[in-house]
């Protein structure tokens, strides 16, 4: 259900429900087999207000078929428009499967700027950070991410875009530390399909 009570401000609500389970294979018979199985309703909500220069976007999920005791996920996010460039951040809240299959609890934030040099190239910083935690298993060590990247775009033509940029990342967790440098060069083109 989606509710506009004026020009500038959306709120939207839901309820549903999930049947969330997880399979593993049994090494020693060979057969698939269930070992965790949460059920449960959901409930959601999410706002959008947005002004000429500002836009706030916002959502919240509550279920009980997770496997963490804190049930709720979300996130809230905003964009403000500058003379030349645009502004932009984020923090959240989301649980979500790794790499190992257990469900775990990802809260982070972003902040971004782009900023026009003139019409047809840009500079841009994004900075974000997150902190993993697993909510199945206690042994598994929290994770935390940093993340740094620094680009410049220039329109080639009208469809042709190139962007070069560094990118710096960091992974923390006991007892492996880590970093990384990157550079990158990326070449797109638009196409119209007439669809």
């Amino acid at each position: 259900m989606i509710y506009e009570p004026t020009d500038v401000l959306r709120v939207g609500f839901g309820l549903g429900y999930a049947d969330r389970k997880r399979e593993e294979d049994n090494l020693v018979t060979g057969q698939r087999e269930t070992v965790d199985e949460e059920r449960g309703p959901v409930v959601r909500a999410d706002l959008r207000y947005t002004l000429p220069e500002f836009t706030v976007i916002g959502n919240v999920r509550w279920t009980t078929a997770s496997a963490e005791d804190n049930h709720f996920s979300g996130s809230l996010g905003g964009f403000y428009a500058l003379p030349r460039g645009l502004l932009t951040g984020r923090i959240y809240q989301q649980a979500v499967g790794s790499s190992s299959g257990d469900e775990v609890r990802v809260t982070g934030a972003t902040i971004g700027l782009d900023h026009d040099i003139n019409s047809v190239s840009g500079v841009g910083l994004d900075f974000g950070w997150a902190h993993q935690v697993s909510l199945e298993d206690d042994d598994e060590p929290d994770i935390t991410r940093t993340d740094l990247v620094l680009s410049y775009n220039y329109d080639i033509t009208a469809t042709i875009n190139a962007e070069v940029g560094y990118n710096y990342q960091t992974r923390k967790d006991d007892p492996v530390d880590a970093n990384s440098h990157r550079v990158f060069v990326v070449l797109g083109k638009t196409f119209e399909t007439g669809l």
